[in-house]
């Protein structure tokens, strides 16, 4: 998934900020604050590069398969008049 922006400014504070509470280098409220500022940002970013970052990971997936069967009908039509 790609954010770029103010999204992943917010993705990287909220990361941040909870790594830092499991080390024990800020308070709870320090991560429910940095979660409160940067939480609706992160969110709507997550949610705009869901749809596509689908749709490419489904393209890529079409093309994998349609290779691979292109291929595996080639294979099947060499063997059948090779033996």
């Amino acid at each position: 998934m790609k954010l770029t922006g103010k999204g992943a400014q917010a993705v990287k504070s909220i990361t941040t900020a909870s790594n830092r509470y499991l080390a024990g280098e800020i308070s709870m409220k320090g991560l429910q604050a940095t979660t409160r500022l940067w939480g609706n940002v992160a969110l709507n970013a997550v949610q705009d590069a869901v749809a596509p970052t689908i749709r490419s990971l489904m393209i890529t997936g079409l093309r994998t398969i349609a290779v691979e069967t292109i291929a595996i009908a080639l294979v099947n039509y060499v063997l059948s008049y090779t033996y």
